[in-house]
């Protein structure tokens, strides 16, 4: 990780005991980070329990810096096992128990017309990377992730031209960018939880004389001197 992710108030980003990335956030908890893309200021996150759909309803960002630009709007509901609904519609296992089935839909007429066989538990709005974008609550929901972003600071312009970003001063939370444009090149930071190597050897978070930054932008690789 990097600047802002990793060293500005409110973000709540730290490694685990597995070098795993994890999101801290406030009002609703932890959330595995599978993506940052710091050019578009965004993350994607998922349910450490592979049940995104049971975090989803009591989802927060209160109190967090970040937010979502696009959302659709969902119905919970669950029914009876013996309550057969089209097929289109499949249940989320990680949901489901002896008794009922739980779904979600967009489509509010048909869980009216399922009434009083079945139950509205919520609705809600969930996040979404595209206006038209819906998440398909079926037997894979473990795998999907949500996408977030932030935006202040605002670090595009330094990320456009592979520079370090960074605040002012310390007393400010202005910010600024760092060092020599570089095309194809990016400097790295000693705040991640991947590892820097160098000749084959293992250097977690120090600068090194030569070393590769693997996978903060775009999953590749990048090659940075220390000064």
């Amino acid at each position: 990780m990097r600047f802002p992710l990793c060293d500005h108030a409110g973000f709540n980003l730290h490694c685990t005991d597995i070098n795993k990335t994890v999101l801290e956030l406030p009002m609703s908890g932890t959330f595995l980070v599978h993506n940052i893309d710091y050019y578009k200021q965004q993350i994607y996150i998922s349910d450490p329990e592979n049940c995104l759909a049971k975090r989803l309803l009591t989802f927060n960002m209160s109190g967090s810096p970040f937010s979502s630009r696009f959302s659709t709007f969902y119905t919970f509901f669950s029914c009876p096992n013996y309550v057969a609904l089209p097929y289109s519609y499949r249940s989320i296992p990680c949901l489901n128990n002896s008794t009922s089935s739980f779904y979600a839909t967009t489509n509010y007429a048909f869980v009216e017309l399922m009434l009083p066989s079945c139950q509205i538990v919520k609705r809600l709005h969930v996040p979404h990377t595209s206006p038209s974008g819906e998440i398909e609550f079926s037997s894979y929901v473990g795998n999907q992730s949500l996408m977030l972003e932030w935006l202040s600071p605002n670090c595009r312009s330094c990320e456009m031209d592979n520079v370090r970003c960074g605040f002012k001063k310390k007393s400010s939370l202005e910010v600024k960018c760092f060092g020599s444009k570089e095309p194809g090149k990016l400097n790295c930071f000693p705040c991640f939880c991947l590892l820097l190597v160098n000749q084959g050897n293992s250097i977690n978070g120090k600068y090194v004389e030569e070393a590769t930054c693997f996978g903060e932008r775009f999953n590749a690789m990048y090659i940075f001197r220390s000064r």
